[in-house]
């Protein structure tokens, strides 16, 4: 099922941004590349998926993930400054939506806020282990 998602997003997001969608799970680092893994996995990201499993899906360290995520707040809140970025990812999300067979991302936008104090409140904890020792 997550397979399938992966593969839906990448092929709406080769769609809007005009990139083959080969080109998406690449290790390059054209803008248009760097562009659409940050919309595809920024959206998996809000729909619940882990920076660990999305390192297994595009072989990327999982701390790549976490640096789209900190791009993502930014870009966000200053979306006059990145507007491509905002624009495809807006498209993208509808879209996904739209073609989705497995039901509506908006379940799982409520449920990332819930997913981020987990991860927060698990590096917290690994934290206060660290002192500890």
């Amino acid at each position: 099922m997550l397979l399938e998602e992966i593969e839906l997003l990448k092929n709406i997001a080769s769609d809007v941004l005009e990139i083959p969608v080969k080109e998406i799970n690449v290790k390059g680092k054209t803008a248009e590349q760097v562009l659409a893994r940050l919309v595809v996995c920024n959206i998996l990201m809000q729909g619940g998926v882990t920076p660990a499993t999305l390192s297994r899906h595009f072989c990327k360290h999982r701390t790549n993930f976490y640096h789209y995520k900190k791009l993502h707040k930014h870009y966000t809140l200053y979306p006059k400054a990145y507007p491509e970025y905002n624009e495809a990812y807006i498209l993208v999300v509808n879209r996904f939506e739209d073609e989705s067979n497995v039901g509506s991302l908006k379940r799982n936008l409520q449920t990332a806020s819930t997913i981020e104090e987990i991860d927060l409140a698990i590096a917290n904890l690994k934290q206060f282990k660290k002192q500890l020792v």
